[in-house]
């Protein structure tokens, strides 16, 4: 079984000596017994410099085309200022059923979309993940949270010490899971 790759838009920064990754890579999986077409995945990355080489957009796709699932990741980056950050804020992801039915409206009937955000403290923790399940349905939704003490003369900044798991969006819901964690 052999998997192809095609790459495109390349970037190097001349002044910065700094290869900023591809712009667009094709992987074309190997093919399932009888397919006469195989199944591909499409990835387009980010090329500014907090984010070079994060994740923009994913769509897989059977070896017909026929979109099966899309990912686009949203991100906060600080631009062209040094040290040069990216978080990765957002995730919407459809998923199709296989007919080819564009989505023209949401909900639909042949895809589902499901969102997840993080929310960062000062120390690029990520204290809040919220996840929407399948974003138009209600009820799947939850929330975890996440707390830190960080002991900045020691540079230990990134131990958690509680997480939290709520039903829904914020803590007004049920408490689903918790965990609290104490170091040495």
């Amino acid at each position: 079984a052999t998997t192809t790759y095609t790459y495109s838009g390349g970037l190097y920064d001349k002044l910065e000596k700094r290869h900023l990754g591809f712009r667009y890579v094709k992987e074309t999986l190997p093919c399932i017994d009888g397919e006469t077409q195989c199944p591909y995945v499409e990835t387009w990355f980010n090329q500014s410099y907090g984010s070079a080489s994060e994740i923009d957009e994913e769509k897989s796709r059977a070896g017909n085309g026929t979109l099966l699932r899309y990912m686009k990741n949203e991100y906060a980056n600080n631009g062209s200022t040094t040290p040069y950050t990216s978080k990765l804020t957002g995730n919407w992801t459809y998923v199709y059923d296989g007919t080819n039915a564009a989505c023209s409206s949401w909900p639909c009937t042949n895809a589902k979309r499901i969102r997840t955000e993080w929310v960062y403290d000062a120390y690029d923790n990520i204290t809040h993940t919220t996840t929407y399940g399948d974003y138009d349905v209600a009820g799947d939704e939850k929330t975890e949270y996440v707390s830190y003490s960080p002991n900045t003369s020691a540079y230990i900044l990134s131990l958690p010490g509680q997480k939290s798991t709520y039903h829904g969006i914020g803590t007004g819901g049920s408490l689903l899971a918790q965990k609290l964690m104490e170091y040495d």
